[in-house]
């Protein structure tokens, strides 16, 4: 795991698009998790810079989303599109499908199962939320322990939808980034602690083959 610390996201926004540049370039078949929140901007930013590759190779999924009738105003999958998110020649599968709660996680874990399958690389980009968590997978929450690759639980605010860390162990490469004073905590406790994954979801990380961590706290050097 890599500590990058720096002023913005752009660095790691470069990083991250060359990634996934180089890859589709080279021929490979693409899945690239994407995330809501103050990642928007971040997924927004790396879509256009993707240029000229050929995305005809590129599959985009939402890692988590909150559960709704297509279009709310909390759906992760809206406020990429309000925010400008353009997948282009890419195929853009969404979670939300007007359909029960149920049916709607066994489609995606569905998608997720064969899309996944048939990449070359899987790279996913998240945040890390103030009580540490990642995607829907909140501390004490039931994604921690689910055996599925989808799963979906009540929280204190919606009914999100997430991949689990089973679905995570199938990354090829991790780009984690977390901005402010209030991750210091939780960012440090990642790199210098090893803490229960039912407390701090993003220890979960470190099981992970591959994780860049972009953030304007800590680096590998301190």
């Amino acid at each position: 795991m890599h500590f990058v610390k720096t002023a913005d996201p752009s660095t790691g926004e470069v990083d991250l698009a060359e990634e996934i540049r180089k890859s589709l370039f080279s021929g490979h078949k693409v899945l690239w998790l994407v995330s809501g929140g103050s990642n928007i901007p971040t997924s927004v930013t790396v879509m256009q810079q993707l240029g000229d590759a050929p995305l005809q190779n590129l599959t985009i999924m939402l890692g988590d989303e909150r559960y709704g009738q297509v279009g709310h105003s909390d759906s992760n999958a809206q406020q990429l599109a309000e925010a400008g998110f353009d997948p282009r020649e890419a195929q853009f599968i969404p979670v939300l499908e007007n359909s029960p709660l149920s049916e709607t996680v066994a489609n995606y874990a569905k998608h997720y199962d064969v899309v996944s399958a048939s990449s070359d690389n899987i790279i996913g980009q998240f945040g890390i939320g103030t009580n540490s968590h990642i995607l829907g997978i909140l501390p004490d929450s039931p994604a921690l322990k689910s055996p599925d690759l989808v799963t979906a639980y009540r929280g204190s605010d919606y009914t999100r939808i997430t991949l689990t860390f089973r679905a995570l162990k199938r990354l090829t490469a991790a780009y984690v980034f977390a901005w402010g004073k209030d991750k210091y905590k939780d960012l440090k406790e990642l790199r210098d602690k090893d803490l229960p994954p039912s407390k701090k979801p993003s220890q979960l990380l470190k099981q992970l083959s591959e994780v860049y961590i972009y953030n304007d706290q800590i680096g590998d050097d301190l």
